[in-house]
């Protein structure tokens, strides 16, 4: 996963404005509209130039990583199985 992966190296991240990806991103991303070359365009540039915004997209990204480690997807998915065996 792209966005996954990007956040876990910290990278500032510009994602298309859907569901899934708010839901990985929060936020940690800038969104552009999937179906607007333009927008897309837009958004890329704008957010490379922000010197600021890129600082900004980097911090979220360190503090969010952590939710896509091994170990807690492997303590969620063990929980998982504890409800359904209970």
């Amino acid at each position: 996963m792209g966005l996954v992966e990007s956040i876990a190296a910290s990278c500032p991240v510009a994602a298309a404005d859907l569901p899934y990806a708010h839901d990985v991103c929060g936020d940690a991303a800038v969104y552009f509209n999937p179906n607007d070359p333009s927008d897309i365009a837009k958004t890329v540039i704008d957010v490379c130039h922000d010197k600021s915004t890129l600082d900004q997209l980097r911090s979220i990204c360190a503090n969010r990583k952590d939710r896509y480690s091994y170990r807690r997807i492997a303590e969620e998915i063990a929980r998982v199985f504890e409800l359904v065996k209970a």
